[in-house]
């Protein structure tokens, strides 16, 4: 076994240790912040652009991340996951700078492979997606783009990410189903959804949601089905469709 192949599979020992540590099934979504919280771990948000994110080794350890003036929230979700995962596995303090086109530095180093490993693992786990499919009734093999968003939303990540899970880290797709799905936008998604949030961040929650909660923001959109009541002092409803109800 080379370093590569010992460094995946401790991380993924360590990303499904921790669920069990905190009594989590893997069958469901986790709010990465919430096992943070429960691990001891401090969150900071900072106003760096260059900042992907950092984990700070100390007696207080902490994990620093970009606001979302710098990036989408899945982003910094998996980022979160990224940089508890170098907690997780024991490494020394970690700064990670955002790179666009990441792939090829990033994975000079088995630490940085691992972190990426426990963080897929940790919010996307096999048995969790397969049951996010298969309890609405849908075929994770021949998923639409709308329905990849909609689970997206569920697991707290972005788009992208939960298809490079299904190729890369679950094998459930193939390449050239990966191709043919990245060549929809999450923009265009969203407008096909609700024609006003084309331009906003749109959060689909559907009647088999079982994420503990969603990660929002002023301004951002919450679809649910229609009839769906929200408490005054968070989000105003703002329209009702045929089939759900619009919240700000």
């Amino acid at each position: 076994m080379n370093r590569w192949q010992a460094a995946e599979n401790t991380a993924l020992r360590r990303a499904f240790e921790t669920r069990r540590r905190l009594s989590i099934s893997r069958r469901v979504p986790l709010n990465v912040y919430d096992v943070c919280d429960q691990l001891g771990l401090d969150i900071r948000f900072t106003d760096c652009k260059s900042l992907d994110g950092m984990y700070f080794r100390s007696p207080k350890a902490c994990i620093i991340l970009p606001s979302s003036t710098h990036r989408p929230l899945g982003r910094i979700s998996f980022s979160c996951a990224h940089e508890l995962g170098h907690h997780q596995l024991g490494h020394g303090t970690q700064l990670d700078e955002y790179l666009p086109d990441k792939q090829p530095e990033r994975y000079n180093d088995p630490a940085e492979y691992a972190a990426d490993i426990f963080a897929s693992h940790l919010l996307m786990p096999r048995a969790a997606v397969l049951h996010a499919f298969q309890k609405r009734s849908w075929t994770v093999d021949h998923p639409t783009p709308f329905q990849c968003f909609l689970i997206a939303s569920e697991f707290g990540v972005g788009y992208l990410t939960l298809l490079n899970q299904l190729v890369s880290g679950l094998d459930l797709l193939d390449t050239q189903q990966l191709n043919e799905l990245r060549k929809i936008q999450p923009k265009s998604i969203r407008s096909k959804i609700w024609a006003a949030s084309s331009s906003s961040r749109l959060f689909v929650v559907d009647s088999e949601w079982e994420a503990p909660s969603a990660d929002l923001e002023v301004d951002d959109f919450i679809c649910a089905p229609l009839g769906c009541t929200c408490c005054p002092s968070i989000a105003e409803h703002v329209a009702d469709e045929p089939t759900q109800s619009i919240f700000k």
